[in-house]
């Protein structure tokens, strides 16, 4: 909601596979009186496609972030997590030339995981290096600052107890 609110000339459109999650953001969006903020339950991996194409009939896709998603520990829902080819295909099918993909984790293994799916998409490419100071790890160069201009709760969470967030930033090809 910080980006609504710091940003009024854009809109935002958050998504949330948790409905008491998606109640309480409505109801904070609406005490802040954020008229540019949304939120939708819904899964992102089974709904996308229809939620691109709804944002796309009256706006312009320009950025995505993925941020802070489950990290699914057990082995067996790893199925569950959020960056599948099929919805990296769809967020790049949605992206402009000049738009961006940002995706970051406190979890270094789903971070690991989201970069591997990531750059095996053929139509995205990595921004990462370029776009700033990095630091290394399992193999990958990840952002040390948050390239939007704000942060999740989450994310000032981990940094204030001196942990890493691992990000990276993605551009269409």
């Amino acid at each position: 909601m910080d980006v609504g609110a710091a940003r009024p000339d854009l809109n935002v459109l958050g998504l949330e596979i948790r409905d008491p999650v998606v109640e309480k953001a409505l109801r904070v969006r609406d005490e802040r009186g954020l008229r540019n903020v949304h939120f939708v339950a819904c899964s992102a991996n089974a709904n996308i496609d229809q939620v691109l194409e709804a944002v796309q009939r009256y706006s312009r896709v320009e950025r995505v972030l993925i941020q802070m998603p489950d990290p699914w520990f057990k082995r067996r829902h790893h199925n569950r997590r959020v960056t599948t080819p099929q919805l990296l295909r769809s967020i790049a099918g949605a992206l402009p030339p000049d738009g961006r993909l940002f995706v970051q984790s406190d979890v270094l293994d789903v971070a690991a995981q989201m970069r591997r799916e990531l750059e095996a998409c053929a139509r995205l490419q990595d921004l990462t290096e370029p776009e700033g100071e990095v630091f290394e790890a399992k193999g990958h160069a990840w952002l040390c600052v948050n390239p939007n201009g704000f942060s999740t709760e989450r994310e000032r969470y981990v940094l204030n107890q001196d942990l890493p967030v691992y990000r990276a930033l993605y551009g269409r090809k």
